[in-house]
């Protein structure tokens, strides 16, 4: 089993609320720097927001999701990882006021290779801000975009300190099938050893990152842009959190110390040149990957059962690839795996449960006999939260009937 084909080497998950002024330019631009995918959580907006969209969703590139109430940032994210996360290689999860800037003249899937090449074990690249103020401007201009109305920005030290803030703050591009869960816009938190990595392959274990790295990536955010955008924006509330932002983050983020357009002339460079196009994958495309030599693990065969609920297979292509996963399958938890792909193989259960009866009965008897080993992991290293989950799963499926194991 070769490495899995996937749809996307790199996707974008972002909510959105009203962004219909700005949202183009967000998409053009990321389209132009080689993204071919993006998850589109729509908090509720009442503006043109889908229909500027309604052209994007109709090539493919954007898939929108109306995803309404409060404190929706985070489930938002959550709900892309469970149901993407086989689906693209990466995924970069931002703003519509983030826009991700590589600085040597690559594009975002290239330079991303690039880094998870060089640092194969980290779970993520987390990417330092650089914060851009409004340049001095009052009024709303919309007769050019934000790129060229915000060119000044902080000073690269904005935000060094305790606590930290500003350019110290991190997104994340990572490997979704590492991810456990989200419980900051910020920053994930993965499963089990899994690390997440700055450009120079440091670990960072939170929102912000000290180092400061934004040699070859970083993240122009437009946080307040004119005045009179920073009120109407404010009267919104936020996705993340209920309250509304107090003037004061206007003043503390109003910073223009230092010109900068460099994201304009990378556009501009990247409008010379072909513009990317996703990788197109057939179901013979798949199946040969499947039947390449190797040594398979879990997170790889992960994706080809994904792959059976989704793609359309012949009904002997299905069967085809169906043997070869379970087979694989049994001989990847006969040499062991790392516990961060037995902790991804329990999460992606109901995926396996869909695939077939057989499928399914492979699964519920490897799941039965990793569990007791994953408890003791856990109870030896006092993770007590995991183990009561782990204990609870294990007693459900010890519990069912032999006769459903295969249903």
């Amino acid at each position: 089993m070769q490495n899995f084909p996937f749809l996307h080497d790199i996707a974008v998950v972002a909510i959105v609320k009203n962004e219909g002024n700005y949202i183009k330019e967000w998409l053009d631009y990321h389209l132009l720097a080689g993204v071919t995918k993006f998850y589109i959580y729509d908090n509720d907006s009442n503006d043109n927001t889908r229909e500027i969209l309604r052209p994007y969703a109709e090539s493919g590139a954007v898939q929108y999701i109306p995803f309404g109430g409060g404190n929706a940032q985070n489930p938002a994210y959550m709900d892309a990882i469970a149901r993407h996360r086989f689906e693209c290689r990466h995924m970069a999860i931002i703003d519509g006021d983030e826009f991700i800037l590589p600085r040597r003249g690559k594009n975002i899937p290239a330079a991303v290779a690039e880094f998870f090449g060089k640092f194969p074990m980290a779970a993520a690249w987390t990417i330092n801000w650089r914060v851009f103020g409004s340049s001095g401007q009052k009024e709303k201009d919309l007769s050019r975009g934000v790129l060229e109305r915000f060119c000044r920005r902080a000073s690269d030290d904005f935000g060094v300190g305790t606590p930290p803030g500003g350019n110290m703050h991190v997104k994340s591009i990572v490997n979704p099938r590492t991810v456990e869960f989200v419980s900051n816009p910020h920053f994930c938190n993965y499963f089990f050893d899994c690390r997440a990595a700055d450009e120079k392959g440091k670990i960072v274990a939170g929102a912000f990152n000290p180092n400061n790295n934004a040699e070859t990536m970083r993240i122009n955010h437009y946080f307040t842009k004119s005045l009179a955008e920073w009120h109407e924006r404010r009267s919104l509330g936020r996705a993340d959190n209920p309250t509304k932002l107090p003037f004061e983050e206007f003043i503390k983020g109003d910073r223009n110390e230092v010109y900068d357009d460099e994201i304009i002339r990378y556009r501009d460079y990247l409008a010379t040149r072909p513009p990317a196009m996703p990788p197109t994958v057939s179901t013979e495309d798949i199946l040969a990957a499947a039947k390449g030599e190797g040594a398979a693990d879990i997170e790889n065969i992960l994706c080809y059962f994904f792959a059976l609920t989704k793609a359309q297979f012949s009904p002997s292509q299905k069967e085809e690839l169906e043997k070869i996963s379970l087979r694989e399958l049994e001989r990847a938890f006969s040499s062991g795996q790392q516990i961060w792909q037995t902790e991804l193989f329990l999460s992606a259960l109901p995926m396996l449960f869909a695939v077939s009866e057989a499928t399914r009965a492979q699964a519920v008897r490897a799941a039965q006999g990793v569990l007791p080993k994953l408890a003791q992991v856990y109870r030896n290293s006092f993770d007590w939260v995991h183990y009561r989950e782990t204990m609870k799963l294990m007693n459900l499926l010890l519990a069912m009937p032999q006769n459903e194991v295969g249903k």
